[in-house]
């Protein structure tokens, strides 16, 4: 699923141009979540992190396993968050006051939808950002066990 989101977005990175790189499993990982909340989750962290990335920039997406949960990692060399606006990622239509400032298009209800997801299931988020410098969000969703 991670491969085809990805590929969703390549015209938009290469039209900035932004690089995206990508270091992705050698074998599927399969987590506990819906198809459509999954795919919610990687197009909006995804597609911010390529929205908010300048021309010459680079998203980095990577997907791996502690052997517990699945770790999803999008870090960008955006605009970045203040420790102000940090707080409230994830509150229904906030947006970062850089982002709103400079132009950027968008509803505020992208993280908003990852955090719901997230929450539904039983994961965790965490997010690391400086503005002018990037952010780097980290999702661990539990493995699918049978």
């Amino acid at each position: 699923m991670l491969q085809h989101v990805l590929e969703r977005f390549t015209e938009e990175a290469r039209s900035k141009p932004v690089e995206v790189k990508q270091s992705l499993p050698a074998e599927p990982l399969v987590v506990r979540a819906s198809e459509d909340g999954l795919d919610s989750i990687l197009h909006n962290l995804i597609g911010n992190a390529i929205k908010y990335t300048p021309a010459g920039g680079f998203v980095r997406v990577e997907c791996s396993s502690d052997g517990e949960d699945v770790v999803l990692r999008v870090a960008d060399t955006g605009i970045g968050i203040s420790k102000e606006d940090l707080v409230h990622i994830g509150e229904e239509f906030f947006r970062a006051k850089n982002a709103y400032l400079q132009g950027f298009p968008g509803t505020g209800l992208g993280m908003s939808i990852v955090k719901q997801y997230v929450n539904r299931f039983d994961s965790q988020m965490s997010i690391e950002s400086e503005a002018g410098k990037g952010s780097t969000f980290t999702i661990k969703l539990p493995l699918w066990r049978e």
